[in-house]
């Protein structure tokens, strides 16, 4: 997007003025994009050599996640939803030094100001569990996406030829008429992609019984199911979420469903949902919630160097129980599985009762919390 910005208004001429010149914006990408894994131990970039490593923190942080592009959707949403944020980001600056540590230049804090970064993160955690994730916004999101699916090939945007996918040789379209899912190839197709798709699709004419040709009938079914699903989110007729099953951590999930790391969460409750309830995937929706630091498994506040009061040139590492017992959890990461019934509350009102129960039923059932085996077992 920011070379197509570039091209399109003949930024370049107007960087150069400023000093700004190739290499420059190589280290703008770059910093929007972040560290990109090569597999290689040698310096990645090319915008700013090894010395300047520590600019490559500021943006997008992959070391750690500590970065101003977090502290500003924070900010935000936060302000706007009306939740509490107890990061103070003039803090954490006012206590950043730059420091080398362990080979590598790069940003390190005050061994006091990890409760400050514990905030952080356990703000982002609330965030993403009552805003992001919440349930009702993955209803309309589930809704969406179902629409979209329904509409893709139908509804096509404009793309240009000298803005087509950067890698030439990874799935170059033939065509310049792009649908929902292939706009992001073509910059030009990507930026007339808004919301307004919605509206689009919403009030689409269709004639009132689908045509006898083939391909304009299975246009006028797609359509037509596409419409419903947007007009049911303008109701709020939504998909509801009729289960939803304990935090645990993903190890725990997947030990008492009794598959690997290899096996899909999602699939596996689904199917097995599907030989319980004999209902499909019209019927209901398996989604899998996971919520963490940033980081996963991982404590991201472990991947910062500190330094102290008394050496301020020399960071260290800092294990979490040095800072304070109390401080951040046991465990980072926790999934929740939800299940969607796609039933309409006005069309199928007669069967949303029964339906939901038959869902738990069979939730409880698949999902049941099983003891560790390890785990003593009390006499009774």
């Amino acid at each position: 997007m920011f070379e197509h910005l570039l091209r399109e208004n003949d930024l370049k001429v107007q960087l150069q003025l400023y000093g700004l010149e190739d290499v420059d914006i190589q280290f703008i990408k770059e910093q929007l994009e972040g560290a990109q894994p090569t597999g290689s131990t040698a310096w990645p970039y090319t915008g700013r050599t090894k010395e300047k490593a520590y600019l490559y923190e500021i943006i997008v942080n992959n070391r750690n996640g500590i970065d101003v592009y977090k502290w500003d959707y924070l900010a935000r949403d936060c302000h706007h939803l009306g939740i509490k944020n107890n990061f103070d980001p003039s803090r954490y600056m006012k206590f950043a030094r730059v420091i080398e540590a362990e080979g590598e230049i790069q940003i390190c804090i005050r061994d006091k100001e990890i409760s400050n970064l514990y905030n952080m993160f356990y703000t982002r955690y609330t965030v993403n569990k009552f805003a992001y994730f919440h349930r009702v916004t993955c209803g309309i999101e589930l809704m969406i996406i179902r629409a979209f699916v329904k509409a893709n090939n139908h509804i096509k945007y404009k793309g240009k030829e000298d803005t087509q996918a950067l890698n030439e040789d990874e799935g170059r379209p033939k065509s310049l008429d792009f649908g929902i899912y292939d706009c992001h190839k073509n910059m030009a197709a990507f930026t007339k992609l808004t919301d307004s798709v919605l509206f689009t699709i919403r009030t689409i004419e269709l004639p009132d019984k689908p045509p006898e040709e083939k391909d304009e009938k299975q246009r006028w079914e797609d359509l037509k199911e596409a419409k419903e699903i947007i007009e049911r989110i303008f109701r709020r007729d939504l998909f509801k979420c009729v289960y939803e099953s304990q935090p645990r951590a993903p190890k725990d999930l997947r030990n008492s469903l009794e598959i690997d790391e290899k096996s899909n969460i999602e699939e596996t409750v689904f199917q097995r949902m599907k030989q319980e309830t004999e209902l499909g995937e019209q019927d209901i929706i398996v989604k899998v919630i996971s919520l963490h630091f940033g980081m996963k498994e991982e404590n991201p506040v472990e991947r910062l160097k500190v330094y102290s009061k008394q050496t301020l040139n020399e960071a260290r590492h800092l294990k979490k129980e040095e800072a304070s017992r109390i401080l951040g959890p046991v465990n980072f990461n926790e999934v929740l599985v939800r299940i969607y019934s796609t039933l309409s509350k006005y069309k199928d009102k007669d069967l949303v009762d029964d339906r939901s129960k038959l869902i738990r039923k069979a939730a409880d059932k698949i999902l049941e919390v099983k003891p560790d085996p390890k785990t003593p077992q009390l006499e009774t």
